[in-house]
């Protein structure tokens, strides 16, 4: 009979300890997480907050405006931003094993390529206006979202190197001061946008402007920060050849993670998300879309039920991916890229601490992991 209530008193503490570990482990990633939200969300104000303006102007700037950002978006920034993800694998490796000068080479070395990676997207928004004509747009508004991408073209550059820079931070779980400084842009692109849109006559012209002079600011403010705080010094790395040698492996990345994301990117695992990604909504959710919106003449709801399909498959096909893998097993496979007292019987260490070092594929030679759960 007591053996029986110690045994049950053993399993209560032991779901209790459990159940305590889960909960610091997830305010953790909620402390990351959090911010980043903030973060995301303040850097696409930036191009809302410009369309909310020209609205003001009419239904031809508004128009314009909203197409020429459609296109932006698709063409260019999301490009940018998925092929930035390459850094969460390559920074946090090499975060992750303590060599902190490789994550300033590789931030350098992103920045360089997805700078180059602009030079075609620019000549692309610079033909907007023939493009739209092209596909049958209305010559007005061809004309004026065409002048809108052009003056948005600076501001690309600017994006680059803001998405770089925030992975950079981000591999240091330096939070706070990429949330400080896309806030503080915010501020300063509303009061910006609102004075060249109406007090310089720019009309759209001035929106598209305040966009690109807003992320100068941005990327302004996170080089300085880098550069005088303390926190960046082991990882601000000077400038070297180094940092032009393996464009090719940044590259073989970024390219697949431009279409993928999750906890592929990662784990490295670049390949399968964007198999995935493609898979799920080119498809999945692009043919519900058409056959919805064009075949039954469902409309725009038919289209927007496509894209939901589309994300529905997405996140199961992640989930299973996440749920039927041996978290356990792919931190011992990439032990030997960090030093060994992270891995000890001695070592309290984290799930979300561990995913820093994932991403590498170097062989394991006869090591020891032990993971407390």
């Amino acid at each position: 009979m007591e053996e029986a209530l110690l045994q049950r008193e053993e399993v209560g503490r032991a779901e209790r300890r459990r159940c305590g570990e889960v909960t610091a482990e997830a305010r953790r990633l909620g402390y990351f997480a959090g911010p980043m939200v903030g973060v995301t969300l303040s850097q696409y104000l930036v191009q809302v907050t410009s369309s909310m303006m020209v609205g003001h102007l009419g239904e031809l700037s508004l128009s314009s405006a909203a197409i020429a950002t459609s296109l932006c978006g698709v063409t260019g920034y999301s490009l940018l931003q998925g092929m930035a993800g390459a850094l969460e694998t390559l920074c946090g490796q090499a975060y992750g094993a303590q060599q902190y000068k490789k994550v300033g080479i590789h931030t350098y070395r992103a920045i360089l390529s997805l700078i180059l990676v602009c030079l075609p997207i620019s000549l692309i928004w610079v033909a907007m206006e023939k493009l739209l004509s092209l596909i049958g747009q209305d010559p007005l508004i061809s004309l004026e979202a065409g002048k809108y991408a052009v003056w948005m073209i600076p501001g690309l550059f600017a994006y680059a190197t803001v998405q770089a820079l925030t992975k950079f931070l981000q591999s240091q779980s330096l939070i706070l001061p990429m949330l400080m400084s896309s806030v503080g842009t915010l501020c300063v692109h509303i009061p910006l946008c609102w004075i060249m849109v109406f007090k310089t006559r720019l009309a759209n012209v001035g929106a598209a402007l305040s966009i690109s002079i807003s992320y100068w600011i941005n990327v302004l403010i996170l080089v300085l920060y880098i550069m005088y705080s303390n926190s960046c010094k082991a990882t601000c790395a000077p400038i070297s050849k180094e940092a032009f040698r393996g464009i090719n492996k940044f590259l073989k990345l970024a390219v697949p993670s431009a279409v993928m994301l999750g906890v592929a990117r990662g784990c490295g695992w670049q390949h399968i998300g964007a198999y995935l990604n493609l898979g799920a909504y080119y498809l999945i959710g692009v043919p519900i879309a058409v056959v919805l919106g064009f075949v039954f003449h469902v409309g725009g709801k038919g289209l927007c039920v496509g894209i939901m399909c589309g994300l529905f498959v997405q996140t199961v096909l992640l989930g299973l991916i996440t749920s039927f893998t041996n978290w356990k097993k792919q931190v011992c496979m990439f032990s030997d890229t960090i030093p060994k007292y992270f891995f000890s019987r001695n070592s309290n260490l984290g799930f979300s601490s561990c995913l820093k070092t994932l991403g590498s594929s170097q062989p394991i030679h006869n090591s020891t992991c032990v993971i407390h759960t």
